[in-house]
C-alpha cells in the first residue's frame, strides 16, 4: 500500500478499494484498464490536488493483426522460408496494425468526457488528452492524488484506484500511460 500521513478517520486503503471492486461489479459494463500501483519510493499527499488542476494522459489503442505481424517476423528471420529477407516496410508494418476504428472510438469518447485531444500518432497508436483531475476521475471511476518521491523533487498526479472505462471504449484501449504508472527513479552516480 502506499504510505501516507494518517489523517484522523482514515479509511484504510483495502477497504477502500472492496467498496470500489464492489461497485464496478454490481455497475458493470465497465472495463479494467489499469491496476493502481503501489511502491514504498512514493509517498501520497493527503490533499487531493486542486479539481481544476490539468492532467495529461496517453491512451495507448489496442493494435490489429499482432499475430500475423509476429508470423511475418518469423517469416522474413528464417533461412530457407520464401520470405526470408523481405521486411515490410515502416509504412506496411502499420498498414498491417493500425486500428482506426479503434483509434476513432477512443478519440470520440475522450471529446465527449470533456477532455482536449492534443495529439494523435500519424497511425493513431497512441493519443494524448488533457483534462482537469476532477474530469479524469469522473470518466475513469479513480481518485486522483498528488504523490511524492521519498528522495523529494515535484509532486506528480496519479490515480490510487484502479482505472475502468466504459466497455465500448475499453476493448480498444491497451493502457492508459501517466494514470497509475509510477516513474523509475534513477539512482545518483557516485
Amino acid at each position: 500500500d502506499f504510505t501516507r500521513t494518517r489523517a484522523a478517520g482514515h479509511r484504510p486503503r483495502r477497504a477502500m478499494l472492496a467498496t470500489i471492486v464492489l461497485v464496478a461489479t454490481v455497475t458493470g459494463g465497465r472495463d479494467l484498464v489499469e491496476r493502481a500501483q503501489s511502491s514504498s519510493q512514493w509517498n501520497v499527499l493527503e490533499s487531493a490536488p486542486p479539481p481544476d488542476t490539468e492532467h495529461l494522459l496517453t491512451i495507448a489503442v489496442k493494435q490489429r493483426n499482432r499475430d500475423r505481424l509476429e508470423e511475418v517476423l518469423n517469416e522474413v528471420s528464417t533461412p530457407g522460408h520464401p520470405r526470408h529477407g523481405k521486411h515490410l516496410s515502416y509504412h506496411e508494418a502499420h498498414e498491417l496494425t493500425s486500428n482506426s476504428p479503434g483509434t476513432s472510438a477512443v478519440v470520440r469518447w475522450l471529446i465527449s468526457i470533456g477532455a482536449n485531444v492534443e495529439t494523435t500518432t500519424p497511425h493513431g497508436q497512441y493519443v494524448r488528452a488533457r483534462a482537469h483531475v476532477s474530469t479524469w476521475s469522473h470518466a475513469l471511476k479513480a481518485t486522483f492524488k498528488s504523490l511524492v518521491h521519498v528522495d523529494g523533487g515535484e509532486p506528480i498526479v496519479r490515480a490510487i484506484d484502479d482505472v475502468s472505462v466504459p466497455s465500448e471504449v475499453g476493448t480498444h484501449i491497451a493502457a492508459i500511460l501517466s494514470a497509475c504508472d509510477l516513474p523509475q527513479r534513477k539512482r545518483s552516480q557516485r
